[in-house]
């Protein structure tokens, strides 16, 4: 469709639509201009950063890695509508994101790397980039990264297919997978319009019909407790994961000095606290299923170090695959993973739990 440009006094041009020949021209214009992304149809004034561009992972790189001030995560992939396999642009930002989910079991990880390769890129890392664009420091720094720590360990992307031209058959396909998962596909589709030295592009959004607006409208952090907590566990679990996250959380309320809940934005999370072991929450459990292990938060006093050194061994011992340096990482494992060695997991914490407990007494 035509577009008819005008200036005060001259002539109307009537302007059709370019063709766009470079892929890596879209990679760039939305990292120099984020705000061409219309994520404003999906929350109000919402202000996305695209972190890097060409950000790997086992499975290839992705063409743009993006966030916003809710620690969203946004995988963006680009291709032209000429391009011989862009019926494949979704199967190709899934895997991204699985690769993705796989490939950083610690989250820490996943933001070490990210700050690193910003940093060795453009010269600014990830902190100065949420000082930049959010103006977040500080304690407001560390909980939006925790909040992208979350996001990473749970794997619940937002994707973005941007195309200069999203044909119904995509359309269609995005409409199913959204009305069909727990996860979100948006296409952007662009319309491209050049005059001399002044480019226009009319940014059109697919897939926010329906569950996309509800899921997108909350900023804000959610208060938990234990009947929200199992409420959002029994929409995303089997029931065996379902048995035996109930079955952790009871054995939680019946053995520690404090059990409290988390306010995640997208899942809940309750994290059990002992006194003789330390201040610090030994494990932490989300309604996602993920069991994730605070080894690194055991560090003071030398007591805890020694508790959690012997944990560890003792998990290690009962085939948890923890890593060698197990004692400086947040490790977490999906449900399917701790689920089965549930019972020699409670165990090995009872046990240690109750040795710290029979000292200290």
């Amino acid at each position: 469709m035509p577009i008819i440009l005008t200036r005060h006094g001259g002539s109307a041009i009537r302007l059709q639509r370019t063709v766009i020949q470079d892929e890596s021209y879209l990679q760039r214009y939305i990292s120099e201009n984020p705000e061409v992304l219309p994520l404003d149809q999906l929350k109000q004034d919402i202000r996305p950063l695209i972190l890097m561009r060409e950000f790997p992972t086992p499975s290839g790189p992705i063409d743009a890695l993006a966030t916003d001030e809710d620690a969203n995560l946004y995988l963006v992939e680009t291709k032209l509508y000429k391009n011989p396999d862009k019926r494949l642009v979704l199967a190709q930002v899934l895997d991204y994101g699985a690769a993705l989910w796989k490939a950083y079991p610690d989250p820490d990880d996943f933001v070490t790397r990210l700050d690193f390769l910003m940093l060795k890129r453009t010269g600014k890392g990830l902190p100065q980039r949420l000082k930049e664009s959010y103006d977040l420091e500080g304690d407001a720094a560390v909980e939006f990264l925790d909040s992208l720590k979350t996001t990473v360990a749970s794997g619940q992307f937002h994707f973005v297919v941007l195309m200069d031209t999203i044909d119904n058959r995509l359309k269609d396909l995005i409409a199913y997978v959204n009305a069909n998962s727990s996860f979100d596909v948006l296409g952007v589709g662009l319309d491209f319009y050049q005059h001399e030295d002044l480019h226009i592009l009319i940014p059109t959004l697919h897939g926010i019909e329906g569950k996309k607006q509800a899921l997108f409208s909350t900023g804000t952090r959610h208060p938990w407790d234990a009947e929200s907590f199992f409420a959002d566990a029994s929409s995303r679990l089997p029931a065996d994961h379902l048995v035996a996250l109930r079955t952790l959380y009871e054995w939680a309320q019946q053995n520690a000095d404090d059990v409290s809940y988390g306010t995640g934005k997208k899942t809940g999370s309750f994290s059990p606290k002992f006194a003789a072991v330390s201040p610090k929450s030994v494990f932490t459990a989300t309604s996602d299923g993920t069991l994730t292990l605070n080894f690194k938060w055991l560090m003071e006093p030398e007591e805890a170090r020694a508790w959690r050194d012997r944990f560890g061994q003792a998990l290690i011992k009962e085939k948890f695959a923890l890593p060698s340096d197990f004692a400086g990482r947040f490790i977490s494992f999906r449900a399917a993973e701790w689920v089965p060695l549930l019972d020699t997991f409670l165990q090995a914490l009872s046990h240690e739990v109750q040795r710290s407990r029979a000292r200290e007494g």
